[in-house]
């Protein structure tokens, strides 16, 4: 019968419907494409030949051997989607691929021989589980539709050096629905250990067998995710089309179960190894208890009254290396009565060195199973560790928890934080306990003029406000007099406004006001409270018999639950001491990076 399989020639992809034996000998089938190459990766025609240098957007062939040098790493693209990415010092092969994308049948095969890596299935594994097969020096990974990563290194056991595999289930993959639970199973030698919760995962030393499941700490996974973001110069310009950004998802809500050689094990069983490997199969809800767990939201419908807020304070922020640098703190309201969570003043308030602030979590409703509750591309955190445009976004995956029968008594939730490159910055995980009413906000973010304790909210970022073309007015008469271009710093992290090259650059010809008032001295509003207003004063050389005086007034404004994203101001120019001419505006937003040098 004939095999359709999907294959690019020169650049353009087209079907191929080939007699199973009828491919002409030699020929390459190509299996995907090179994505994210940085620093140096070669691939060869098949392992132990001598490769070359691969660049980002070229094609991948079956049997090609890709492997990475010092501080490398890249991502394969598969045309099903399936993405693998490698970090320094690994190797890996593309067995088999095969695809139909009328069906999405087909099989994906890999073999990696040592390194970190990291895979996301594609429609393959997503139709068909078990037409996925990563093999490993030791032993097998099969997929069920998830992400999943790990190592292959060698380290010293009784004496000797042997391979150390590490396996870890970190998320459900794309596209995964409630039916269709994301997970891991691992063989080797006639062992068979299937893993369902994100986060663990188990370990093969040597020629053994692979250990109970167990709870790999966060600082681990974060290292893992480390050395996957290489830092070598990048290579190459893919086509965006052919790229699929897979993300890294640490805790998806899934339900817990593990089985070893085909039995499913209990919860006692594993508690006697000290591993808490695994929560057992939840019974499902209709006239049954609440299962301890990670929750449906049955469960949670259950409870038919009630407001309470998930809260967390002083959670350990991580880099991706894994050094702590500040926190954050969690809040989130849940109504079992109007069955939503989010709201009011849910919110993540963030304390770091790379950024800071608060990013509000709105409303989202009861769903079906499983009760986990996503939050992504969140405004509100700034900071010079953003990139550029020093503005970061935020994103929360959060599961609710049952416990002692007590349906969502926790909340398990994962902080990711998004330079203005989509790079990872920071992250964070951690356990929020469930408390009685909504939670109140002591420094809301309503729009408006921002409050000096709101501007002390953010740790890090150097920005300036600036607008051009601002109409001034004669005091007498208010006819039109001129206009001024003003240029105003602020430096979250020092906790003051203007200094620099702030300044109001004035044009008023007829009156002899033109020139440039300098605000050079800034600012401090690290201390005191209440609505957050700055004066500035400037004497500067004008046509003014006994000089020319600006005042300026700043007031940084709130703009959609972002702190002092804008800025008000006013100007007042006087001739002598007397006042000739006012104007005023507000900004279109900031500027990363402080006023620059200019002015007439």
């Amino acid at each position: 019968m004939p095999r359709a399989i999907f294959r690019c020639v020169a650049g353009a992809c087209a079907f191929a419907a080939l007699l199973a034996g009828n491919a002409p000998l030699g020929a390459q089938e190509q299996a995907g494409v090179t994505a994210g190459v940085r620093g140096r990766v070669e691939v060869a025609l098949r392992p132990g030949a001598i490769g070359r240098q691969v660049r980002s957007g070229e094609p991948v062939y079956l049997g090609n051997a890709v492997s990475s040098g010092p501080d490398s790493g890249m991502q394969i693209v598969l045309l099903d989607e399936t993405t693998f990415t490698i970090g320094p010092d690994s190797e890996l092969v593309i067995d088999e691929f095969v695809y139909d994308p009328r069906s999405s049948a087909g099989k994906v095969g890999a073999s990696i021989a040592k390194g970190v890596f990291r895979f996301v299935t594609g429609k393959v594994a997503r139709e068909n589980p078990e037409a996925m097969r990563i093999k490993l020096p030791s032993g097998t990974i099969g997929i069920r539709g998830t992400i999943a990563l790990g190592r292959v290194d060698q380290v010293e056991q009784n004496g000797l050096q042997v391979n150390r595999q590490q396996v870890i289930l970190v998320g459900p993959g794309y596209d995964t629905d409630s039916n269709r639970r994301g997970g891991i199973d691992l063989f080797f030698d006639g062992q068979h250990i299937t893993i369902w919760r994100p986060g663990w995962g188990s370990t093969l030393m040597g020629d053994g067998q692979w250990g109970p499941a167990e709870h790999f700490p966060p600082a681990l996974i974060q290292e893992v995710l480390r050395l996957l973001q290489a830092r070598g110069e990048p290579l190459g310009n893919p086509n965006a089309d052919d790229i699929r950004n897979a993300g890294d998802s640490l805790f998806d809500g899934r339900r817990v179960v593990s089985w070893v050689n085909g039995t499913q094990q209990s919860l006692a069983w594993w508690d006697s190894l000290n591993q808490q490997a695994s929560l057992p199969e939840r019974t499902e809800i209709g006239g049954f208890g609440i299962s301890d767990g990670l929750a449906d939201f049955a469960d949670l419908r259950r409870v038919t009254s009630g407001q309470f807020n998930y809260n967390q304070a002083g959670v350990t922020a991580l880099t991706p290396g894994g050094a702590a640098v500040g926190g954050y703190s969690l809040f989130l309201n849940i109504d079992f009565g109007a069955r939503t969570v989010g709201g009011g003043d849910s919110r993540i308030t963030l304390n770091t060195p790379i950024a800071g602030g608060t990013s509000y979590l709105g409303t989202l409703p009861f769903g079906n199973s499983p009760a986990i509750f996503d939050y992504s591309g969140l405004s509100g955190m700034i900071g010079t560790g953003c990139g550029s445009s020093q503005t970061c976004t935020t994103s929360l995956t959060a599961s609710a928890i049952n416990q002692g029968g007590v349906a969502g008594a926790q909340l398990l939730h994962a902080l990711t934080v998004l330079s203005d490159g989509g790079a990872a910055v920071l992250g964070g995980t951690g356990f929020a306990g469930l408390s009685p009413g909504f939670t109140v906000d002591p420094v809301p973010y309503t729009d408006g003029t921002s409050s000096l304790q709101q501007l002390r909210t953010l740790s890090s970022g150097q920005f300036y406000y600036t607008q051009s073309g601002v109409p001034l007015n004669f005091t007498l008469g208010g006819a039109p007099a001129g206009s001024y271009d003003l240029f105003l710093n602020i430096d979250f992290g020092a906790r003051t406004i203007g200094g620099g090259n702030s300044r109001a650059e004035i044009v008023v010809p007829d009156a002899g006001l033109t020139g440039t008032a300098l605000f050079g001295t800034p600012q401090s509003f690290a201390a005191g409270a209440g609505a957050a207003s700055f004066q500035f004063s400037s004497t500067y050389t004008g046509g003014c018999a006994f000089g020319c005086q600006a005042q300026l007034s700043a007031q940084p404004q709130n703009q959609s639950g972002v702190v002092a994203q804008s800025l008000s101001h006013t100007l007042a120019v006087s001739n002598s001491g007397v006042l000739t001419a006012t104007g005023g505006g507000t900004t279109n937003g900031r500027v990363p990076g402080f006023a620059p040098a200019g002015g007439p």
